[in-house]
């Protein structure tokens, strides 16, 4: 073979490893898609699509489902019905954003007076979800069921470091009249402050039915650090009050 012969064959050599690293770099530029936890592919070390493994999103398989503990309306005021309802996620360590609900209200004749939207988040256990004046009217018997789309239910790892708050200093006032509840919120952490707390409240007659619930914001909960807070209604309960229970929605310490 002649040295000009050889010549080209380097030449076409080099010609087709050019171009063949050109062709992998436009590949992996503008074709390939590098795996992720939102390409809708079981890839990397994922145990179904886009869930287990690598990625912050459980597979619901592995889960148990929330369950709704009760819901119940409860007169707040002349021509006013609230609902109270608790939801219980028994995942300790994965929670729910943004799960989207559905609250209906019927009176005595099963008619349909009132519907109420929303999402709430699902953090471990029990998860209070307070509805102030769902219906206006003199309706005296009322029904209300809370149903969860379970479409909206994407569970993620969560590292439940929450505290317990203590709660003392309990008193209801006017309970006949027009009923006030007051409590000193304590923050047990040490290092965890916390800005604008909800803080619900549920009252409970002897059978343990809830008759009232209330909500406020607590402004500020220093580490250690303690708040007062104070419920009220405008009319009076309308069973004996004997159990209040205050539930937190913390949000991330500040």
């Amino acid at each position: 073979m002649s040295w000009a012969m050889r010549r080209r064959g380097i030449v076409a050599a080099i010609i087709i490893v050019v171009l063949g690293a050109v062709g992998v770099w436009g590949y992996y530029a503008f074709l390939y898609d590098a795996p992720s936890c939102s390409d809708f592919r079981q890839n990397q070390n994922e145990e179904g699509v886009d869930c287990g493994g690598v990625c912050d999103k459980i597979c619901d398989a592995t889960l148990a489902v929330p369950q709704v503990a009760f819901v119940r309306p409860v007169v707040s005021g002349p021509g006013r019905s609230d609902v109270i309802a608790y939801v219980e996620n028994p995942n300790f360590s994965a929670m729910a954003e943004d799960v989207a609900y559905t609250v209906e209200l019927f009176n005595s004749q099963n008619i349909l007076v009132a519907t109420k939207e929303g999402v709430l988040d699902l953090y471990p256990k029990r998860n209070p979800l307070f509805i102030p004046n769902l219906f206006s009217g003199e309706e005296t018997t009322l029904r209300a069921f809370l149903t969860l789309d379970p479409d909206t239910i994407e569970w993620f790892d969560y590292e439940d470091t929450r505290v317990t708050m203590s709660v003392r200093d309990v008193r209801v006032e006017h309970a006949d009249t027009l009923p006030r509840i007051y409590a000193t919120i304590e923050n047990p952490s040490s290092t965890n402050s916390y800005k604008n707390v909800p803080m619900v409240v549920t009252v409970f007659n002897e059978e343990g039915n809830a008759i009232a619930a209330s909500q406020t914001i607590i402004p500020q909960l220093r580490a250690e650090g303690t708040a007062e807070v104070v419920f009220t209604w405008n009319a009076p309960f309308s069973e004996t009050a004997v159990r209040q229970e205050f539930i937190p929605i913390l949000p991330d310490p500040s």
